[in-house]
């Protein structure tokens, strides 16, 4: 019996063809799923960032709107979460689930962001220095309070009816003097003063006396 050398080759090539083809097809899939699972953490780094930069420790505002927009985010966090999940564990034949390395690595990062991010960031650290409140307080409806920290850093709580904002950032005392950093009491408001001198037991402003508060001190540490 002949046995046909070209025919065998032939078969022979077209097996590791088509298991070549199957190989490159595999991977190709494997890719795409890989990808596409690595897309499902993105809507959570994105409301993460979004979050962070929202929460700023530095300004952080008490009132309806802020309660709304908060739980807006909260909501959004979980959904995206829940994708994020799923890019995790991805599903196989059987109903069996896989780990997926990548996936969880990045969404473990950004989740330890989100929860460090409001404790380390900012201004609003160290022990206190000196308490003070508005001195003419119990007559408006308004309030103003300011707290100096010996590290430096120091916090402006703005307390009206219906909400209240607390502003951070960092000042400097030369001599008797309190410098506070101007661009933190522009966020506040025309009647807080970024220069202010410590007389007996009150913080009096160094420029327009009529128009800036005058805190009283409340407590020294």
């Amino acid at each position: 019996m002949k046995i046909s050398y070209d025919n065998f080759f032939e078969k022979k090539a077209g097996i590791v063809r088509t298991f070549g083809n199957t190989t490159v097809a595999r991977h190709n899939s494997n890719a795409l799923k890989f990808y596409s699972r690595l897309l499902l953490t993105i809507p959570f780094i994105i409301v993460t960032i979004g979050y962070c930069k929202f929460n700023n420790p530095d300004e952080k505002c008490q009132g309806l709107a802020n309660l709304m927009l908060n739980g807006f985010f909260i909501l959004l966090l979980l959904t995206t979460l829940i994708l994020a999940l799923r890019g995790i564990f991805r599903k196989r034949k059987l109903n069996k689930t896989k780990f997926e390395p990548i996936t969880f690595s990045i969404t473990t990062v950004t989740f330890i962001i989100l929860i460090l991010y409001p404790l380390l960031a900012g201004h609003t650290r160290g022990v206190k220095w000196i308490s003070a409140e508005n001195k003419d307080y119990t007559q408006l409806i308004s309030r103003q309070n300011l707290t100096l920290r010996k590290n430096g850093n120091f916090t402006v709580n703005l307390i009206e009816a219906d909400f209240s904002c607390s502003i951070s950032g960092k000042y400097k005392k030369v001599g008797d003097t309190i410098l506070l950093d101007e661009a933190t009491i522009d966020r506040t408001n025309s009647k807080i003063a970024s220069k202010y001198l410590i007389q007996k037991n009150e913080l009096v402003p160094l420029i327009d006396t009529i128009n800036k508060i005058t805190f009283k001190i409340t407590s020294i540490n």
